[in-house]
């Protein structure tokens, strides 16, 4: 069983691994047996979710936005563009930066690459919204020193997570567990790594500056695949993450991870029989 971590050795000794992480839904427990975010076992082909019954639940996750250390909150309210990109920003050593993200590796990388593309499409209206990672502990001073002298851009880390990403025209984020928050709030995704959400027509997908450039461009003509993000969310819920929080077990959340364990085995052995 592996948390998050290495596997060299049980993959020498050809041991199954399980990876355990945050759910990728709200109050749930990814288990994965081939691994975690950008290379975990969910399809990214449209016609796979497609082909499932069709599911009549909605879609009604509450997006918690983790709380911000160490910052000093306004007293008056941050006032949004009335026409924004929201921007989150994740860690610069993160797995998901290092391993899944094959031509952006910083996020002043990031912020240089939006701020180049939006000044390139011609979007006179559209403003950059830029959201730090709530744990990192990197200092963008120089960052928010550009910010304040360009009349469109700027930080926010006091609004409402849920708000602010309901009111964008759309979130762009490399691989972040935001855009997948998006898509739960029906907001637009431009996705500029590897992510395991990354589902055409469910998003927009950029690999380069002059393409993110013609993403934002193409923004008002795109809309969500309204059936795909149904059955996609409907196959999270009832297949692919473990019901609960991690940090607050119940004997469901327990039995859950069992019947996971066992049905993979189950599976595994009758693989082994078929070959033998």
């Amino acid at each position: 069983m592996v948390i998050n971590g290495k596997h060299g050795v049980n993959k020498h000794f050809n041991i199954p691994i399980a990876y355990f992480e945050n759910g990728v839904l709200p109050n749930t427990t990814t288990m994965d047996f081939c691994g975690i975010n950008a290379l975990n076992s969910l399809p990214r082909e449209a016609t796979f979710y497609q082909n499932l019954p069709q599911t009549e639940a909605k879609i009604t996750h509450k997006i918690v936005g983790r709380k911000y250390k160490n910052k000093k909150q306004l007293k008056t309210k941050f006032k949004l563009p009335k026409k924004y990109l929201l921007v989150p920003f994740q860690k610069d050593r993160d797995s998901q930066i290092l391993d899944n993200s094959a031509w952006i590796k910083s996020m002043r990388q990031l912020f240089a690459v939006l701020v180049a593309a939006l000044e390139a499409s011609g979007r006179d209206d559209l403003h950059i919204v830029f959201r730090e990672h709530p744990s990192a502990k990197t200092k963008y001073s120089d960052l928010y020193q550009q910010a304040a002298k360009h009349p469109r851009l700027c930080f926010d880390q006091q609004s409402d997570l849920t708000e602010i990403i309901a009111n964008a025209e759309a979130v762009v984020t490399i691989n972040s567990t935001v855009g997948l928050e998006s898509l739960l709030l029906n907001t637009k995704v431009i996705i500029l790594g590897d992510a395991f959400y990354n589902v055409s027509p469910l998003v927009l997908s950029a690999s380069s500056t002059s393409d993110l450039t013609n993403k934002i461009n193409a923004l008002s003509h795109f809309s969500i695949d309204q059936n795909l993000l149904q059955q996609f969310i409907g196959y999270l819920e009832r297949e692919y993450v473990i019901p609960g929080d991690w940090k607050k077990l119940d004997e469901q959340h327990f039995d859950s991870i069992r019947q996971r364990f066992f049905n993979y085995l189950t599976q595994l052995h009758s693989g082994y029989k078929a070959t033998a």
